[in-house]
């Protein structure tokens, strides 16, 4: 292996250093590679909040920072037992952090491409052309905005090596299939199980069996986090589609010349799919040589027309109403909310007719490949200084964040360790952006999350992306706010709307007032920050003569010391779901959290109590454990005996 990688060591590093270059101006000198939604809202928070939990010994279950609390395990997209993410948001910072895993992921991939191309090729350079023109073009240059996406298809071209091998690996295949769905994208899974699938058919028929028993033991392998997931999906509002959501994200037919071009027309990264003018010519000319073709590259090059087809009718969605709905009718292709999405089987059909295109110059014409490759790379560097944005969060941070820091520098709100009593804030709509990555990691009455919990929006309707449906929602669920505890509320000053030439709201503000709210923050802010002097605490209970005198709080653990003089009810605001019970020291038995005021939960305590230990230990997440375990063992039973003669053969 060692030997391999020093005869291919120029190669490799011309890949990473093509892939270096082409972001360059992203990254460099403070700048960020994505854009303020995802990455901000929900990755970046996640991936440091769980390091902090790992490296605090704390069980990755529950997120006070989301919502009135949020499962954290059970968000797959959180990628808990990803572990390369573990290693850089444990060295670097988060936004640094973000950033080299991106890089990585991008370079990890085409070095797998380098490799598949090169086994069918024999080309190096033939290879790293096909390497770069894919990982920065298309579905790879539009998913940097999804961390979670791009590290499950980084690892597509690795398994399709593997099934390339004569004699595939079965702890290989495993090893990467439990990888690709501990990075957290149950979508990306879904288009890449596709791929490998038809790749596997068409050229590979004979390893089915081993590559089913491999995908169905990572399975159970990713159980304990898969399990988790399947159930807060079920809880979500997210876990219903109706039909025009379904093809609301198609593609159009006026939108496939960015095949060849970059389209004029406004195109979002969901719709990004340029592979490169000078890879989609070569693959255009492709099938005119196929009478030339080796058996092999006839295989290679039916197999991606196969999967380009495929892609281009899936992507187009709506275009083809008979087969949408089908489609709609069955299990999980009726879960996919943008069709758009599904070019990435065409961008990897295109990976393989490419192969068929550089193998036949290979034979025919060896001094055209230098030719043939040389703007294949130039074409691919330069995508991304054409199509993608430059973000300077730390420039964004330094305005917003840093003021708002020295504002509240002596509030407990600013107290944001793990382990910190939350003290709910709300931001009001038009500052989640860009300080949403600080925002994140305090308290937050609403929060960021695709999978908001259905009896959540039915409480406070708020849209995934963290902000209200409803303009007026301060004031329209100002009672609901109250029940749970909203302490504090950053809003815009009128100084700053009226620069932004927006619509100033100073009926909030008085509104604020009426109600008794302090403001905090100085004149000369961009922004207010009131607090409530009225909320209600955390944790009470229903009856005055009973107290809540101590509080240890950690995240999905809650120990408390209380003086209880009769039978009542102890409120916690924070999200009720099934999986929190309480132990008193009057009793080991538990008491399972019920729902109080819709939303948040409830104990019965009886009189006398002293302590009370609640904990958040949900079922699936058991089951899920107990699974994974069976899954590991199964594993290596399999590995012990793979080598016999009619083992998974």
């Amino acid at each position: 292996m060692i030997n391999k990688l020093k005869k291919h060591l120029d190669s490799l590093l011309f890949i990473a250093l093509g892939v270096l270059l082409a972001f360059f101006p992203l990254y460099f000198n403070g700048g960020f590679i994505g854009d303020l939604g995802d990455p901000i809202g929900q990755t970046i928070p996640n991936k440091y909040l769980l390091v902090e939990y790992l490296k605090n010994g704390i069980l990755p279950l529950w997120n006070s920072f989301s919502f009135l609390g949020f499962p954290f395990l059970a968000d797959i997209q959180v990628g808990t037992f990803y572990f390369p993410d573990w290693i850089f948001f444990s060295v670097f910072e988060p936004l640094i952090a973000h950033n080299i895993s991106l890089l990585a992921h991008i370079i990890f991939a085409g070095i797998g491409i380098y490799f598949f191309c090169f086994n069918n090729l024999k080309s190096k350079i033939s290879s790293v052309s096909i390497a770069l023109s894919v990982v920065l073009s298309g579905s790879f240059l539009s998913r940097i905005v999804y961390l979670n996406f791009l590290e499950t298809i980084s690892f597509i071209p690795w398994v399709l090596l593997v099934l390339d091998n004569r004699n595939s690996s079965f702890r290989w295949l495993v090893g990467l299939f439990s990888l690709m769905i501990f990075a957290g994208h149950p979508v990306a899974m879904f288009y890449s199980s596709i791929i490998i699938a038809v790749y596997l058919l068409f050229n590979h028929f004979g390893k089915l069996k081993k590559i089913i028993t491999a995908g169905f033991l990572s399975l159970l392998v990713c159980s304990v986090q898969i399990i988790p997931f399947v159930y807060l999906k079920i809880k979500s509002v997210r876990n219903t589609l109706d039909y025009s959501n379904f093809v609301s994200g198609s593609l159009e037919f006026i939108e496939l010349n960015s095949f060849l071009f970059l389209s004029k027309l406004p195109i979002t990264f969901d719709k990004f799919i340029y592979f490169g003018t000078f890879a989609f010519l070569y693959v255009l000319i492709s099938p005119l040589l196929f009478k030339d073709y080796k058996r092999s590259e006839r295989k290679l090059l039916l197999t991606g027309l196969f999967l380009f087809v495929l892609g281009i009718i899936l992507s187009l969605g709506s275009n083809f109403e008979i087969l949408s709905k089908i489609l709609f009718e069955i299990p999980i292709f009726n879960l996919i909310r943008v069709p758009a999405r599904y070019i990435l089987i065409s961008h990897f059909g295109v990976l393989l007719m490419l192969i068929g295109f550089f193998g036949y110059f290979n034979k025919k014409r060896k001094l055209l490949l230098v030719l043939l490759g040389f703007p294949l790379i130039l074409n691919s560097i330069l995508t991304p200084y054409f199509t993608l944005e430059r973000h300077e969060i730390i420039n964004a941070e330094q305005e917003y964040n840093l003021a708002i820091q020295k504002t509240i520098e002596n509030e407990s709100l600013l107290e944001n360790s793990i382990n910190s009593v939350p003290e709910y804030f709300l931001s009001s709509s038009f500052f989640l952006f860009p300080n949403r990555h600080i925002l994140s990691h305090l308290h937050n009455v609403i929060g960021y999350n695709p999978l908001i919990l259905e009896r959540f929006y039915n409480f406070i309707p708020v849209s995934p992306v963290g902000s209200f449906e409803n303009p007026n929602y301060l004031i329209d669920y100002y009672q609901k706010f109250n029940l749970i505890g909203l302490k504090y509320y950053i809003f815009p000053s009128n100084q700053f709307l009226k620069l932004k030439n927006l619509e100033e709201k100073t009926y909030v503000n008085n509104f604020l007032e009426k109600n008794n709210w302090e403001r905090i923050s100085s004149e000369d802010f961009n922004f207010k920050i009131w607090r409530n002097q009225n909320s209600k605490p955390f944790i009470y209970f229903e009856k005055p003569e009973n107290k809540v005198l101590d509080i240890d709080f950690t995240p999905g653990k809650i120990l408390l010391e209380v003086n209880t003089n009769s039978d009542d009810n102890l409120i916690i605001n924070q999200t009720f779901i099934d999986g929190w019970f309480a132990r008193t020291d009057l009793s080991n038995e538990s008491i399972k959290a019920s729902n109080f005021n819709d939303i948040v939960q409830k104990y019965s305590v009886k009189k006398s109590t002293r302590m009370i230990e609640i904990i958040y230990f949900p079922k699936e997440f058991i089951w899920g454990l107990v699974i994974s375990i069976f899954g590991i063992f199964g594993v290596f039973l399999l590995c012990r005996i793979e080598n016999k003669p009619d083992c998974l053969k």
